[in-house]
């Protein structure tokens, strides 16, 4: 159970930090407290957060590789097994936007041009064959003066031996004079070969923001933008419902997530505290199951407990290198190193070779991951 609220919890806080783990090969895995636990942000409510509708790396930065911020990044190469062979390149622009990613596994080129309010970002294949799928898109994000995202207009085609696969996507946001998110609109259609009929999927999520919560209801729009003033949430089609409680400075200290199927019974019900830095101490839910967190004079999380009524609490240590980059966890009592992973750097301090090992089957595999940067 413990495992949905932590699922549900990242959801929430979570930083869109630009959808890294869409990107092969980052400096994040999934074992890193960073990418599953520090979750400190002023608010939710906005849309630069990742939500259910996927979105394209629009804010991806060299910062996001675990590159240093001090010494911009004009290229960057990676070897996924040190084999010679070049699996991933990025170019950068000197202001430490991306410019371009190549994925030579998939054979996908994508370019990045930067506008005042407008991203737009452009997907093709490296090679195209008469007889292999490939795929194009082209995805445009506006922002509004606050740099919220306002707006997101993408459209992709599959090319394969049985036809095109068309997809086209809108997603708007509205904010209120305040700043404050009250809409999300989203509408999609996938047209495929061989059927007659679209496939149409939407959705208008409102939010209702009061001095001390905010209250998030999600219906079903599939034809166009409803009309759903004076209609109980029954008639309108309510699909989900979640209330954020906020506390004196406006960050969420409690969440009520209900039943799809109604508007009053209750499926999750936990609550947030924060330590005097506002870091995310520990969270509860109404059974008492409960996870707390540890950090280091760095700022890092390195101890993570989690307490349930039928097991046994279990305290994880998080290990980092002298760079302060982690490198395995380890069970309060145990020997056994929780995936390791261990890093070279080179002369300017980022990481150049990242190693771990696989045991299948009694036999030790070694995965030596090399990268290669070159500067402004």
């Amino acid at each position: 159970m413990l495992k949905n609220y932590t699922a549900i919890f990242c959801l929430l806080f979570f930083k869109l930090s630009a959808q890294t783990y869409f990107t092969p090969q980052l400096d994040k895995n999934s074992d890193v407290p960073l990418a599953e636990y520090e979750l400190g942000i002023a608010t939710y409510f906005n849309t630069n957060v990742e939500n259910e509708y996927k979105r394209q790396e629009y804010y991806l930065t060299f910062n996001d590789f675990g590159l240093r911020k001090d010494k911009p990044v004009k290229e960057l190469t990676i070897d996924t097994n040190t084999d010679g062979t070049i699996e991933y390149y990025y170019q950068f622009n000197q202001d430490g936007t991306i410019a371009h990613f190549k994925d030579y596994v998939d054979e996908n080129n994508r370019s990045y041009e930067y506008f005042e309010n407008l991203i737009v970002i452009k997907q093709e294949s490296l090679v195209k064959y008469k007889d292999r799928v490939f795929s194009t898109s082209i995805d445009s994000i506006f922002f509004d003066h606050n740099r919220n995202i306002v707006k997101e207009l993408y459209s992709s085609a599959l090319h394969g031996t049985g036809g095109v696969n068309t997809f086209r996507k809108v997603v708007e946001y509205q904010f209120s004079k305040s700043n404050q998110l009250e809409k999300k609109y989203y509408y999609s259609v996938r047209k495929r070969p061989g059927y007659s009929k679209d496939f149409i999927d939407g959705k208008e999520i409102f939010y209702e923001n009061y001095k001390d919560s905010i209250v998030e209801k999600g219906y079903y729009a599939k034809e166009q933008k409803t009309e759903l003033a004076d209609k109980t949430d029954e008639e309108k089609g309510l699909i989900s419902k979640s209330v954020y409680y906020l506390n004196n400075s406006n960050i969420v200290d409690r969440v009520k997530v209900f039943y799809s199927y109604s508007s009053s019974d209750v499926k999750y019900d936990f609550t947030i505290n924060y330590d005097k830095l506002g870091r995310v101490a520990n969270y509860q839910d109404r059974d008492k199951e409960s996870c707390s967190f540890s950090y280091d004079k760095n700022g890092k999380i390195n101890q993570i407990k989690r307490k349930n009524k039928k097991e046994p609490e279990v305290v994880i240590n998080y290990i980092y290198d002298n760079n302060g980059r982690f490198i395995y966890s380890q069970k309060k009592g145990e020997k056994e190193k929780i995936r390791p992973r261990y890093f070279t750097y080179e002369k300017f301090g980022n990481w150049e070779t990242e190693t771990w090992d696989t045991v299948i089957k009694g036999v030790k595999f070694t995965t030596l991951i090399t990268r290669k940067i070159s500067y402004y």
